[in-house]
């Protein structure tokens, strides 16, 4: 009789050890799909900042080619100026001759 109930009580441990053996399983199972849903997600971070840093590297160059689009423009406005203060000069010339 003893022997029995010895072994019903093992067979309840081995039943209860393979419960949370499965739980185990399980639990390490939906560990890894979280950690592989974690690697998309960063992979997608990683091109979203690279994406981001190359936007700032292209909004840069831009800046600078209007910054040198205003130098040019001002280089011009003062020749055009030159050239109204000539034309002035010779009207006035002219004028007085």
């Amino acid at each position: 009789m003893q022997s029995e109930t010895e072994g019903a009580t093992s067979e309840k441990q081995a039943s209860k050890a393979n419960k949370h053996l499965e739980e185990a399983k399980k639990k390490i199972a939906a560990d890894h799909a979280e950690i592989d849903s974690l690697k998309k997600r960063l992979a997608s971070s990683d091109r979203c900042i690279r994406d981001f840093q190359g936007l700032a590297e292209r909004e840069e160059g831009i800046r600078e080619r209007e910054r040198q689009l205003d130098e040019r423009e001002a280089g011009a406005t003062e020749r055009e100026r030159g050239v109204a203060e000539q034309r002035e000069a010779l009207r006035i010339t002219i004028t007085n001759t």
